[in-house]
C-alpha cells in the first residue's frame, strides 16, 4: 500500500496532469511555432541519411539549397535518433515529433518527483513535479517555440540532479553517467548550463559531507564526468573542432538583443511572435510565473523562519535546508544572468554567449522554484494536502491560456515538390563553410563546368555521402560538385584519389581537376582519421563501462 501511495499514485496523477498539459498535441494536424517545421525536415533528412549508412550521421544533403549541411554533426543528435526509432516503429516525423514533446513532458515532471523525494514526502514531492510541468516556459517550448530538443533537454535535467544525490548517498556513479551522457547528447545548450549547475550543486552538497571524505567523493565525481564525456566523445569533440570552420561564431552576437525586462519576466502578456525588444502585440512571453514566483517567495520566507529555529534553538541545519539554500541563491543567479544588467559579464565571456539567448535561464529558474514551491509545502505538515490543491489550482488557473496553439496546419514536406529545401532550418546558416557567401537560388544540381564551354557533365547519384557524376571533357578543366566542403568529402576520378580544391572554389564546394576524355567522378563523404578516432574512444569507453559494470553487479 506504502508503494501505491508514493510510486504508483503520483505517476498517475504526473501522467494525468501531462494528458492536460499535452492535450493539443493529440490533434492529427501539425501546428505552427517557430522552430517545429525545422526539426520535422531535419528528421526527414536524418532518415534518408541514416538509410544511406550514415554513422554516427552527420550531413543532410536537401536543406540548404542542397549543398550539404552538417547540421547533425553539431546539434543534439539524440532526438533524431529517437525521432528515427519512432518512424521506424510507424510513427509519422510529425507523430513522432508531437510523441517526444509529450514523453519530455511526463519524464521531467517525474524525474523531479523522484530527485524531490530524496528530501521530501509525497505531497511536497508532487507539488515539485508538477509546479516543473505547469510552468509558462514549458508551453513556450511546446506551443510557441516547437523547441523538441531544448523540451528533451529540460527534461533529462532532472534525472542528472537525481543521479547526483543518489551517487552522493550511495557512491554508485553509474546512473550519473549515464544520464549525463544523454543529456550531453540530447541538448548542448542545456547540456553547457545544466553541467555547470549540476557541479556546483554537488560542490554545495559536499559541504554536508565529512571532511575526510570529500576528496573520495570528488575524485570518483570526476572520474564520472569525465567517463560520460568520453563515452560522448564521437559529438561533442568533433563540434568543438569544426566549429572553426563554419560560421558559427556569428551566433555568439545574438544575446545582446535577447535580454527581457524584469517586467517582462514577472509578467507579460502570451503571444506566439518571435522575440524582439520592446514590447509590441504578440510576442512571445519570456515569463517565469506568477504562481512560481509566489511560492518562491513563500519557501524564502519558510526559510528564513527555519534559519532562524535553527539559531535561536543551536541546532543543526537539515539536509533540506541546506538544498533550499541552494536552489534560492541559485535562482538569483541565474535572474541576474538572464537581464540587462549582467551585460558587462556577457560580453567579457565566451562560454556565455554560446548560450545565445539570456531568457533561455528562465527554463532553469522555475526547476529552482519547482524545489522552493516543494520546500514550503513541507512546513506546512497538517495542511499539506490543503495547500497542494490550491497551488495545483492556481497553476492550473494561471497556465490557462498558454495551453494552445497558434494554428492548425496539414504538415506538407517540401521535398514531395522539390528536391531540394532552400532554407537551412537554422537561423543564420551557421554550419555553412565559414568564408562561403550565402546563396538564395539553388545552384546546378549536375555541377559547374569550369569554364562552362569545356565540357558537360550530369549527376546519377545523389546520396547524402556519395555523389557519382559522368563528365565529358573536350578540354582539360576543372569541376564543382555544388556541395558544400566539409571535413571528410573525398574525391575519385575513375576510381583512382583526387584532390578536393575546395580552398580555391569561391563558394567553397567540392571541386577538381580533370583531364580531357569521359570521366566517373566520385565523391564520398568519410570519416577522416580524426574522427574514427574519438569514435574509437567512445566506443571503447562504451565497452570498458558495460564491463565494469556487469562485474560490478557481480
Amino acid at each position: 500500500m506504502k508503494r501505491y501511495w508514493h510510486f504508483v499514485l503520483p505517476t498517475f496523477i504526473i501522467l494525468l496532469f501531462s494528458l492536460v498539459a499535452g492535450q493539443k498535441l493529440f490533434s492529427p494536424q501539425f501546428y505552427t511555432t517557430h522552430d517545429g517545421g525545422g526539426h520535422v525536415i531535419r528528421m526527414e533528412e536524418f532518415n534518408l541519411a541514416f538509410s544511406d549508412g550514415q554513422f554516427p550521421v552527420r550531413i543532410a544533403k536537401r536543406i540548404n539549397y542542397g549543398l550539404g549541411y552538417p547540421f547533425f554533426h553539431f546539434n543534439y543528435p539524440m532526438v533524431y535518433y529517437l525521432g528515427e526509432l519512432l518512424y521506424r516503429l510507424g510513427f509519422t516525423f510529425v507523430g513522432g515529433f508531437k510523441f517526444l514533446m509529450f514523453i519530455s513532458l511526463i519524464a521531467g515532471s517525474l524525474g523531479m518527483y523522484a530527485y524531490a523525494r530524496y528530501f521530501f514526502t509525497t505531497i511536497p514531492g508532487v507539488i515539485v513535479g508538477l509546479f516543473y510541468l505547469f510552468v509558462p516556459y514549458r508551453f513556450l517550448n511546446m506551443y510557441v517555440r516547437g523547441s523538441v530538443a531544448e523540451m528533451a533537454g529540460l527534461a533529462v535535467l532532472p534525472w542528472v540532479l537525481f543521479s547526483t544525490e543518489y551517487f552522493l548517498r550511495t557512491k554508485k556513479s553509474t546512473p550519473f553517467i549515464v544520464s549525463l551522457a544523454v543529456l550531453v547528447l540530447t541538448h548542448n545548450i542545456t547540456a553547457l548550463i545544466g553541467g555547470i549547475v549540476i557541479s556546483t550543486y554537488f560542490l554545495f552538497r559536499l559541504m554536508l559531507v565529512k571532511k575526510k571524505e570529500r576528496s573520495g567523493y570528488l575524485l570518483r565525481f570526476f572520474c564520472a564526468g569525465i567517463t560520460a564525456l568520453l563515452l560522448t566523445f564521437f559529438f561533442w569533440v568533433p563540434a568543438i573542432y569544426d566549429s572553426r570552420l563554419t560560421k558559427l561564431s556569428e551566433l555568439r552576437e545574438d544575446f545582446r538583443g535577447h535580454f527581457p525586462s524584469l517586467s517582462e519576466l514577472i509578467y507579460s502578456p502570451w503571444g506566439f511572435g518571435s522575440w524582439k525588444e520592446g514590447t509590441f502585440p504578440g510576442k512571445m512571453s519570456p515569463q517565469i510565473g506568477l504562481i512560481h514566483l509566489l511560492a518562491g517567495a513563500v519557501g524564502l520566507v519558510a526559510l528564513g523562519n527555519r534559519l532562524i529555529k535553527v539559531h535561536k534553538n543551536r541546532r543543526n541545519y537539515k539536509t533540506i535546508d541546506h538544498v533550499a539554500i541552494f536552489y534560492i541563491f541559485m535562482s538569483a543567479v541565474l535572474l541576474f544572468l538572464s537581464l540587462g544588467w549582467s551585460r558587462p559579464l556577457w560580453e567579457a565571456a565566451p562560454g556565455l554567449q554560446a548560450v545565445q539567448l539570456p531568457w533561455r535561464f528562465v527554463g532553469y529558474i522555475v526547476l529552482c522554484l519547482s524545489v522552493i514551491a516543494g520546500y514550503a509545502v513541507s512546513h506546512l505538515h497538517r495542511y499539506q494536502i490543503a495547500a497542494a490543491v490550491i497551488l495545483v489550482g492556481l497553476a492550473l488557473y494561471a497556465n490557462r491560456n498558454h495551453i494552445r496553439v497558434n494554428m492548425y496546419i496539414d504538415h506538407v514536406s517540401p521535398f514531395i515538390e522539390s528536391e531540394v529545401y532552400g532554407p537551412s532550418t537554422t537561423s543564420k546558416d551557421e554550419h555553412m563553410p565559414r568564408l562561403a557567401p550565402r546563396i538564395y537560388q539553388a545552384p546546378n544540381p549536375d555541377g559547374d563546368i569550369l569554364p562552362s564551354d569545356a565540357g558537360t557533365s550530369i549527376r546519377e547519384i545523389w546520396k547524402s555521402n556519395y555523389h557519382f557524376f559522368s563528365v565529358d571533357a573536350r578540354l582539360p578543366l576543372e569541376f564543382r560538385d555544388n556541395t558544400s566542403f566539409f571535413p571528410g568529402w573525398i574525391a575519385y576520378i575513375d576510381g583512382v584519389r583526387t584532390p578536393v580544391l575546395y580552398e580555391r572554389d569561391e563558394y567553397r564546394r567540392l571541386r577538381v581537376t580533370v583531364p580531357e576524355g569521359e570521366h566517373q567522378i566520385e565523391f564520398r563523404f568519410t570519416e577522416p582519421l580524426s574522427r574514427q578516432i574519438v569514435n574509437a574512444i567512445s566506443l571503447m569507453t562504451l565497452g570498458v563501462f558495460i564491463a565494469y559494470t556487469v562485474m560490478k553487479g557481480k
